[in-house]
Formats: structure tokens, C-alpha cells, sequence
């Protein structure tokens, strides 16, 4: 979708929203951009953009994020009493080593998956030949094929990508060579444009 407000993995802007960031905001944005700052500046980025729209949500009068919070906040207090308490491990310890790499690795498959452009067929990519991450992320690096048959258990993924891999290629889909090519490609240098080029400030 990559509709910037609308899809929650898109990492475009609308004009508006951009420059109302500040730019302390904005060059942050920029960094998060390229893969190096997706796995370093970005889990800091996504957690503090996500508490700061859900206290937003809850300051306004969204009852359904606050009941969802306060469903939660149980399952988190047992979650940090037992690596404090049973395993002996400190908050900091517990979001430095666990929290912050794990949503690392979150941000490593979303980062190049979507890109917006005119023809359709191009908007999806597939990280191919991946089989560490692939089977961590239940083969959602095949996104092609998975935008293709949504409903597909992850286990089929591998063999409908197999069988549609050339007529998504033929369309123009975008293939990578397994992550080390995303890496080599856009460890500096941004995946795309920060503005969302279709999209109006007022959708």
C-alpha cells in the first residue's frame, strides 16, 4: 500500500508531515532511510514514534487503543518481573540486548519490500535466497508471491514463489539476491525518496 499514515510498515512522509517534524525530526527520518540507520537509529525511532502515536490516540479519547494498553500492560509487567527478578537481568539490559535487536530485525524485512511507483507490478520486491531470515520471518521475504496469494500458509510460500517467479519477473517485479545484497545496495545510500510521490497532504 505505502500510503504514508495509512500502512504501518510504509516509511514515507506526506510533504506536511515532514516538515512539521522539525529538523532534529527530519534528519533522523533521513537516516532511517538507508539500512545502517533502519538497524541502529531505527528501533529507537519505531518505539518512540509508536508511544508517542499511542499516548496521542489515549490523550484524545481513543478508548479502544487505551483498553488495548491496559489488556497489555499485564502481559509487560510479568515479562519484566521474570527477566529481572528469576533472571537477574536489568531493564536496560533487557531492552539493549533483546528489545531493540529483535525490532532490528523487524526493520531489516520491511525495508526494502515496497517502493512507490507507477506501475503496479513494480511495487513489491522479493529478498530471495535467504533461508536464516526467510525462515524467521515465515518467508514474508517472498512478498511478491505473498501480496499474490495473501492467505497462503507460510510453509507454501517458497514453492508458489517458485511457480509465479516468472511472471513476476516478466511484470517487473524486484528481486533481491538475499540480504546481503539489500545491505551491499543501501547500507548508505536510501532505499527511496522520503515523500510519498502520489500521495496529497490531505489524503
Amino acid at each position: 500500500m505505502t500510503l504514508a499514515a495509512v500502512d504501518p510498515e510504509s516509511r514515507y512522509w506526506r510533504e506536511d508531515d515532514l516538515a512539521a517534524l522539525g529538523p532534529a525530526g527530519r534528519a533522523m527520518v533521513r537516516c532511517e532511510s538507508t539500512m545502517l540507520g533502519r538497524v541502529t537509529v531505527g528501533p529507537v525511532w519505531a518505539a518512540l514514534r509508536f508511544l508517542w502515536c499511542e499516548a496521542r490516540a489515549i490523550r484524545n479519547g481513543d478508548g479502544d487503543v487505551a483498553w488495548a494498553w491496559l489488556k497489555a500492560l499485564p502481559g509487560v509487567a510479568a515479562v519484566l518481573v521474570w527477566t529481572t527478578w528469576a533472571c537477574g537481568m536489568s531493564v536496560p539490559a533487557y531492552l539493549a540486548l533483546f528489545v531493540l535487536p529483535g525490532t532490528a530485525l523487524m526493520l531489516i524485512r520491511s525495508f526494502a519490500e515496497h517502493r512507490a511507483l507507477p506501475e503496479v507490478e513494480r511495487r513489491t520486491a522479493s529478498v530471495e535466497n535467504a533461508p536464516v531470515l526467510g525462515l524467521l520471518y515465515l518467508n514474508n521475504n517472498l512478498h511478491a508471491a505473498h501480496h499474490l496469494m495473501p492467505s497462503l500458509p507460510w510453509y507454501r510460500l517458497p514453492r508458489f514463489h517458485g511457480q509465479c517467479r516468472a511472471g513476476l519477473k516478466d511484470g517487473g517485479a524486484i528481486f533481491y539476491n538475499g540480504y546481503a545484497e539489500v545491505f551491499r545496495r543501501f547500507l548508505l545510500r536510501p532505499h527511496d525518496r522520503l515523500v510519498h510521490p502520489f500521495q496529497t497532504p490531505a489524503s
